[in-house]
């Protein structure tokens, strides 16, 4: 979910600052969606607030939102883990950033960032031990680049590294190539 959803028609917007309609959200979740992305570049876009409207919509619509985090989840949750045919999947997800918009200091965890490799090689371990696969959600890339630049070519390493089974990359507007590493 590349925007932060509202229920306020006055909060609807587009480009630069996104507000999109909650109907939106329903669609995606009456479409039978287990999970949704949410750390993106307009994570912010409407502030905490819309953080928290977002992830309250998807949590409630049994839709699992990865890469935000609401106020009142004061712990850092880098993953979650869900469970299908008795196969246990961590899910993580990370943005490049927020475009210019900073993060509240009384909630770093807002929305996860592709910033500190220590901490995300944590995560991915910690994800490791408590799922059968890891996949990671990776918000990033230039825009209309049909080419990985060299942000993402750094950290599909990092996460090749860390033993990441899936990486699947979002954000450039277009098809960019895929591989298989190993």
């Amino acid at each position: 979910q590349e925007t932060p959803l509202t229920d306020q028609l006055s909060m609807v917007s587009d480009y630069p600052r996104f507000g999109t309609p909650v109907q939106v959200g329903e669609a995606i979740a009456d479409a039978g969606f287990d999970v949704v992305t949410c750390a993106t570049n307009h994570a912010l876009d409407r502030g905490a607030e819309g953080v928290d409207f977002t992830k309250a919509f998807f949590d409630g619509s049994g839709v699992v939102c990865v890469g935000i985090q609401s106020l009142s989840e004061a712990e850092y949750l880098p993953y979650r883990v869900i469970t299908r045919n008795g196969a246990r999947f961590a899910l993580l997800n990370y943005t490049y950033g927020t475009n210019g918009i900073a993060v509240p200091n009384d909630n770093p965890h807002i929305v996860h960032l592709l910033e500190d490799e220590e901490k995300i090689r944590g995560d991915i371990a910690a994800a490791k031990e408590d799922a059968d696969f890891v996949i990671v959600f990776a918000h990033w890339g230039t825009e209309y680049e049909q080419e990985p630049d060299q942000f993402q070519k750094k950290w599909a390493q990092v996460f090749l590294d860390s033993g990441v089974d899936i990486l699947i990359g979002t954000h450039p507007h277009i098809m960019q190539p895929y591989e298989v590493l190993e």
